[in-house]
């Protein structure tokens, strides 16, 4: 069964006034909370909007960035500084487990009280938003979006009532958050140890992960978790394409074409497994840009005609794109 995660985001008010959503939370609470926290904020759920002030190191441009959680251990976003127009980047970092997470200057800028009057920077892990709702304060697109997906995940059969699962089935696939980026780290070391001999090493990643990850259906080998992530990566809309593959290798089950199947397969894995390695690789050192649109195309769903990503960075996309 395939699980539908509804995207549900908590609506924090920059007031800050409760509203039926929830709270956005400012720098000042922030560091309120901070003696208490050990650098890490908690907050009353892992789906919502972040209020983070933050001054561009080469102008000193304030700006108000309302950052939009994603479902990874870390999200990064680059936008141009308002003033002076060069790269910004920061980066957060959640532990949806403990429902915590913590924002860091990485490059040209660093925290600040808001300034009234400051530009405002909306910026998303994983949706896009209308241009005409960039710079405006208490925008929700995400709001509509998630209500498009689970349209969409209806249609496609793929809504579970995550409330009549057992509470450990939420952190296991295929009910956990997609949090594909965290998932890839650990295939991508299993991966390259048995790619360079460590076979041994290797298996012992693959264990821990199906542990973690898969432990009412045990990853096999490898293989099996290369092609259960491809899987969930593509699903629902690409799912088709993965039966039809499965029908193709299935008719090589008869006795005697297996041994010409066998012979031919070897003559081509290791080239393939290396050229499959290097798309994992490639999409995921850009994925901090591609899943602001991932779930749309994912889901089968069309991207709004003129919506924008809020991270741009063209040169990852762009080698992306040249390479595979």
């Amino acid at each position: 069964m395939r699980r539908f995660l509804p995207f549900a985001s908590a609506k924090l008010d920059p007031k800050p006034t409760l509203t039926a959503a929830g709270h956005e939370i400012t720098n000042r609470a922030i560091r309120a909370a901070r003696p208490h926290l050990s650098g890490q904020h908690r907050c009353s759920g892992s789906k919502m909007i972040v209020r983070y002030a933050l001054k561009c190191g080469t102008c000193g441009q304030s700006h108000a960035v309302r950052i939009g959680m994603g479902h990874d251990e870390t999200q990064t976003h680059k936008f141009p500084c308002r003033g002076c127009s060069e790269e910004i980047v920061l980066r957060m970092d959640l532990d949806h487990a403990q429902l915590s997470w913590e924002v860091k200057c990485v490059e040209n800028c660093s925290e600040t009280d808001e300034v009234p009057g400051a530009p405002i920077v909306n910026v998303d892990a994983i949706f896009v938003i209308p241009p005409e709702q960039q710079g405006l304060d208490t925008v929700f697109p995400r709001f509509a979006y998630s209500h498009d997906m689970y349209e969409a995940a209806k249609r496609a059969g793929s809504v579970v009532d995550a409330t009549a699962l057992p509470a450990d089935a939420l952190s296991r696939r295929p009910y956990r958050p997609p949090d594909y980026a965290a998932e890839w780290k650990l295939l991508r070391k299993a991966w390259s140890l048995a790619k360079n001999g460590n076979v041994a090493l290797s298996k012992r990643r693959i264990a821990e992960a199906s542990a973690k990850l898969y432990p009412y259906d045990p990853l096999e080998n490898l293989q099996d978790w290369v092609w259960r992530l491809a899987l969930f990566l593509t699903n629902p809309h690409y799912q088709p394409i993965f039966d039809r593959a499965m029908r193709a290798i299935g008719r090589m089950g008869k006795p005697e074409l297996v041994p010409d199947f066998a012979h031919y397969y070897e003559t081509v894995a290791k080239e393939r497994a290396t050229r499959y390695l290097n798309v994992f690789k490639n999409l995921f050192s850009g994925y901090a840009e591609f899943s602001q649109v991932y779930f749309f195309v994912s889901k089968g769903m069309a991207i709004p005609e003129g919506h924008q990503t809020t991270s741009t960075d063209f040169d990852v996309v762009e080698m992306f794109y040249g390479d595979t």
